[in-house]
């Protein structure tokens, strides 16, 4: 049988699960205008051990309406100043797995407390080029000692059959060693599906992993 500490947590986790983004626990989190997360996030918090309550993995759910989306919910086994730096380092967050090349500008408006352009060119049937604007800022603490972030990414300039790409991250303290993430992403694009929304995702949390570990980031092989 569970002990009464776990079973306090998983109904913590469980009520987190029904807030609305603007809230982390019992903590109403006001959010930098343009930071906060796109919509609620649906998916489930990875389920825990006694022995392991946060473990370091990634849920993910998918859907598919007037556009894509996908959301995801897991935890680091990091601090969230290293979570939140993983989180600022292009080579993180592009998807590697599908981008042909990239590069980075930092001469962007500086409306938050990080802010740089991510241009990317991905090569298939013909060759896309688009521009995806990604803004960080803290949420609650500081930026030496943060407490939770808010991250925003878009396609800001770039190819017309790209009607829409946009995303939403928030990352919360657990403890010191303990990083919560929720991920959210929106797509309306051609021959894109809900798997390619996941994995990218999927591949975004594992490179977050890889970078607060000290381990190189993941390779994936050419299709």
């Amino acid at each position: 049988m569970p002990s009464l500490r776990l079973r306090a947590l998983n109904a913590i986790l469980a009520l987190i699960g029904l807030l609305a983004g603007g809230c982390w626990g019992n903590k109403a989190l006001t959010y930098p205008p343009g930071l906060e997360p796109l919509e609620n996030n649906l998916a489930p918090w990875p389920e825990g051990s006694e022995d392991d309550p946060w473990p370091e993995e990634l849920e993910l759910i998918s859907g598919e309406g007037d556009l894509l989306w996908a959301h995801g919910r897991g935890y680091v086994h990091a601090p969230l100043a290293d979570t939140w730096e993983a989180l600022r380092d292009p080579e993180v967050d592009v998807d590697r797995r599908r981008v042909a090349s990239w590069t980075v500008s930092y001469d962007v408006p500086q409306d938050y407390d990080y802010c740089y352009r991510i241009h990317v060119v991905v090569e298939d049937v013909i060759t896309l080029e688009w521009d995806l604007d990604w803004h960080h800022g803290v949420v609650d603490g500081d930026l030496d000692e943060p407490e939770a972030v808010g991250v925003r990414f878009f396609k800001s300039e770039g190819s017309s059959l790209i009607d829409l790409q946009a995303g939403s991250i928030a990352a919360f303290s657990l403890d010191d060693e303990t990083t919560a993430v929720e991920f959210i992403e929106q797509l309306d694009a051609p021959a894109t599906t809900e798997e390619d929304l996941t994995q990218y995702l999927q591949d975004f949390f594992d490179s977050i992993v890889a970078f607060v570990h000290g381990q190189p980031l993941p390779e994936y092989p050419e299709e």
